[in-house]
C-alpha cells in the first residue's frame, strides 16, 4: 500500500488529500495487489469498498489488455435481485465492472479479512460446513 494510506484493523483508508495519486487509482492498485498476492490461497475473500455512506462487495479485479487498466468486479446492494439476474442472463455486465470512472469519490475505505486472523476455519471444519443438515426435529 502507499506510504500515506492509513491501514489498521483490516481496514485501509484511501484519501486523495494525502497522496498525489488519485484515490480511484490507488483503490484499483490496492485491489489488484490484494487479489494477485493471494491467488495461490485456497480461499480469496472478497473485499468491501466503503464510500459516502454506501458499500459494495468486490469479488475480483481484471486487467484490460489494451489499456493495462484495471476494472473491479463488484456486487452493488443497491441493485435489485431482478436487475442483477436480468443483467447476468443477458450478459450485460457493465454494472458489475467498475473502472476509474465509477470511482469518483474523494475518499474510500477497504475492509478485508486478513489471512493471519484466527477467523479462518480449519480444513476439517471447512469440509464439515459444506454439508447441509436438517436442523428440524
Amino acid at each position: 500500500s502507499d506510504d500515506n494510506d492509513d491501514e489498521n484493523n483490516n481496514t485501509i483508508q484511501l484519501n486523495k488529500l494525502k497522496n498525489s495519486i488519485p484515490a480511484n487509482q490507488r483503490v484499483l492498485n490496492w485491489v489488484w495487489n490484494y487479489f494477485c498476492s493471494n491467488k495461490n490461497k485456497e480461499i480469496v475473500f472478497p473485499l468491501y469498498l466503503q464510500y459516502s455512506g454506501h458499500s459494495v462487495l468486490i469479488a475480483g479485479v481484471e486487467r484490460i489488455k489494451k489499456s493495462n487498466d484495471f476494472r473491479l468486479i463488484v456486487l452493488n446492494s443497491s441493485y435489485s435481485c431482478s436487475n442483477i439476474i436480468y443483467s447476468l442472463n443477458n450478459r450485460k455486465t457493465q454494472n458489475f465492472r467498475w473502472s476509474k470512472k465509477q470511482l469518483h469519490h474523494p475518499e474510500y475505505q477497504i475492509c478485508y479479512i486478513s489471512y493471519e486472523d484466527d477467523l479462518l476455519l480449519s480444513i476439517g471444519d471447512r469440509e464439515y460446513s459444506k454439508t447441509l443438515r436438517n436442523l428440524q426435529k
